[in-house]
């Protein structure tokens, strides 16, 4: 927090002076903030510290309420500094990857991710029937803007939004947003207006 030269002078001697202390004191940011009920500030911290499954707990938590108040970039950069271990073993980060590819307008980046989730899916995880069958859901409302906005697929989108909808819970409210959005578009291009207007 100090001015930003006189803070690298400061990481500078910090290194070269005491370099065992460097994640320790970082783990020590991280813990006060997330006691202080600061999550945002908390994650670089972990990052820094090494402390990787706790910033990918708190990611999970604040991830989706971040992304729909635009903050896609600050979470790209906080992915791509998880090990693919922590990242690939999470279905939340994955669900946010895909959102935040289709947000940076990379829709063939976004179709890889959703694929590997589905992979993912597929291999039989998460183990617990009922977070099988959120991440199924959130996962077909993810595709369905990727059908509508890469390949036109009416078809395959009002399929998918009538899957994400009846595995999804009424508390998932983005998820189910973006399935009804984008099935709505898809009923429209069908032809079918009553349906559009229902979702």
């Amino acid at each position: 927090r100090y001015h930003h030269l006189f803070a690298q002078m400061l990481r500078t001697r910090l290194t070269n002076q005491h370099p065992e202390l460097t994640g320790q004191l970082y783990g020590r940011a991280y813990e006060w903030y997330q006691t202080n009920d600061r999550l945002e500030d908390a994650i670089p911290y972990a990052l820094k510290g090494g402390l990787f499954d706790q910033a990918a707990d708190i990611i999970e938590a604040i991830g989706q309420r971040l992304y729909w108040h635009n903050r896609g970039p600050t979470l790209r950069i906080w992915l791509r500094a998880l090990p693919d271990h922590v990242f690939d073993e999470r279905p939340d980060l994955q669900i946010l990857n895909i959102y935040i590819q289709i947000h940076k307008g990379d829709l063939i980046a976004a179709e890889r991710a959703a694929d590997k989730a589905q992979q993912f899916l597929q291999q039989g995880a998460p183990p617990s029937v009922g977070g099988h069958q959120i991440f199924a859901g959130q996962l077909a409302a993810a595709t369905t803007a990727i059908v509508f906005h890469r390949h036109l697929d009416a078809s395959r989108g009002e399929q998918l939004t009538r899957e994400a909808l009846s595995l999804l819970p009424p508390d998932y409210y983005y998820d189910r947003c973006v399935a009804a959005f984008h099935g709505a578009g898809s009923s429209i291009l069908l032809g079918k207006l009553p349906e559009a207007s229902q979702y």
